[in-house]
């Protein structure tokens, strides 16, 4: 419920200020035939002037997510050869955790759980490396983990390793947002003290995390690129079609209402404007609320 409201609290505040000025108006009967088309003309002119800088501004995002997608495409050959277990990255890195910790079994279950997604993890994308690679397949790695950490995978994670690495073998934006998490299964590793300073150095000065991971976040900042796919991700499919449909129906229902304002009986006037109005309030706070979710957003 709290993560709801921090995400759409403009949405919810806007319709709590409509509540209270519609109650205003009918209790005050504040509204005129001067008033409502004041009122009227001005939500028309300012949504259509809103609706076209926001499909401005889509045109433009989308453009730039496009470019995103090409340049990480661009970047995957390089992370793919890096990552096949031919190389000494990979296995090099899994040699270094082994020296670190020790077998996997001396550890608390915390420690185990975290090691052996970090294994899961270099394992997928290994397979994947290979499945783009056309290489052979992973088995002597599952040995090698099995020997230096003493980890021995189930069918379980055995599927989920499949799944994982058909699927960020065939689309750049998972695969980079996969590695992303290997990292940070990594970092939660250092943070339970089960590493000290040295191995602090020589994980950070691996050739597979200088080489993949500090790569991926400081010189080909592929996790940018990320964070604009994911903002651009916020208004497609259902909350574009949302907006438009609001602001669609707003701007009709006011242009209908305006064209017929002479004729509206006096009585009606007040509920006939406040139908576009009210809607026009509403696509204001789900427009709002969408674009803070998507600036605040870091998943």
């Amino acid at each position: 419920m709290r993560e709801w409201f921090g995400n759409w609290w403009l949405l919810i505040l806007s319709l709590i200020l409509l509540a209270l000025g519609l109650y205003f108006i009918f209790t005050f009967q504040l509204v005129g035939i001067e008033s409502a088309r004041w009122a009227l003309s001005a939500l028309v002119q300012a949504g259509a002037a809103l609706v076209g800088i926001f499909y401005v501004a889509m045109g433009i995002l989308w453009n730039q997510a496009n470019q995103e997608t090409e340049r990480l495409l661009s970047l995957i050959p390089s992370y793919m050869e890096r990552l096949s277990p031919s190389g000494a990255n990979v296995r090099s890195f899994i040699n270094l955790l082994a020296q670190s910790v020790g077998s996997i079994t001396t550890q608390e279950q915390k420690v185990q759980e975290a090691l052996r997604t970090c294994c899961i993890r270099l394992l997928a994308l290994s397979s994947a490396a290979l499945r783009y690679l056309n290489e052979t397949t992973t088995g002597n790695l599952r040995q090698f983990i099995g020997d230096s950490l003493g980890i021995d995978f189930t069918d379980e994670e055995e599927k989920r390793i499949e799944r994982d690495n058909f699927r960020i073998s065939l689309d750049a934006t998972a695969f980079f947002s996969y590695l992303a998490r290997l990292e940070e299964c990594i970092d939660t590793v250092k943070r339970f003290g089960v590493l000290d300073i040295r191995h602090f150095q020589e994980i950070n000065s691996s050739r597979f995390y200088h080489n993949v991971l500090h790569r991926a976040r400081r010189l080909d900042r592929a996790y940018v690129s990320l964070w604009k796919l994911r903002f651009i991700d916020y208004f497609r499919g259902k909350g574009i079609m949302i907006i438009s449909a609001l602001w669609l129906i707003c701007l009709t229902t006011g242009l209908m209402t305006l064209f017929a304002l002479d004729g509206i009986p006096a009585d009606i006037l007040p509920y006939i404007a406040s139908i576009p109005l009210a809607i026009g309030v509403i696509a204001m706070g789900f427009t709002l609320s969408l674009g803070f979710r998507a600036m605040s957003s870091k998943d």
